[in-house]
């Protein structure tokens, strides 16, 4: 008899815990708030990368100056990429809420729409426009997302290679950043957070 009340009990719960994780994963709200607050994490680092990249212009003039090290820009680029991944995963569920929900509900499984931190695979889902120069931020973002902003090296060798072939079928660099990148980035968020329907981007 015990046995059975415990059986019932675990079961009851169990309905509980599907029906809270469906609430939050597919209502759009949680993926922007999540979104926001790792963007104001990064901002919380954007003076250091601004302080770092100051004192790599200052030692390619003066080699007398040191170079600062860097213990922040890995970190910094990996939260604004999820940050992007969650305003695209947003607008995923708020188009495909109800059937995010019919295919958990029969599954009990994550929809693979909402998996993995490509962000170039992720606008394009989410019908996301960009250009060359928006793809160029996005593959360097998803390598910093993957591996580059917490690993020293991704899982496998190849991932390492420092350019990947583009949209318009080219190879192109996706390892650096550095000049106007913080200001070119802001203006991208912002542009994705409006497109994913933050007010006041």
């Amino acid at each position: 008899m015990l046995m059975i009340r415990r059986l019932e009990k675990h079961m009851e719960w169990d309905e509980v815990y599907k029906q809270n994780y469906e609430s939050k994963a597919f209502w759009n709200i949680h993926w922007l708030n999540s979104a926001q607050c790792l963007l104001a994490s990064a901002k919380e680092l954007e003076p250091k990368i601004a302080e770092l990249w100051e004192n790599y212009r200052a030692h390619s003039k003066d080699k007398n100056v040191r170079l600062k090290a860097d213990h922040f820009q890995g970190p910094y680029f990996m939260l604004v990429a999820f940050a992007l991944e969650n305003l695209f995963k947003a607008v995923l569920v708020s188009e495909r809420s109800w059937q995010y929900k019919q295919e958990f509900r029969e599954k009990c499984q994550f929809p693979k729409d909402l998996k993995g931190h490509d962000l170039v695979a992720l606008a394009r889902k989410a019908n996301y426009g960009f250009g060359l120069e928006e793809e160029d931020f996005l593959r360097r973002l998803t390598r910093h997302a993957v591996w580059e902003g917490r690993y020293p090296v991704p899982i496998l060798y190849k991932k390492s290679a420092v350019a990947e072939e583009f949209s318009d079928g080219k190879e192109h660099h996706v390892s650096w950043f550095g000049g106007n990148d913080l200001e070119r980035l802001k203006e991208l968020v912002s542009k994705v957070s409006l497109y994913a329907g933050v007010k006041d981007a």
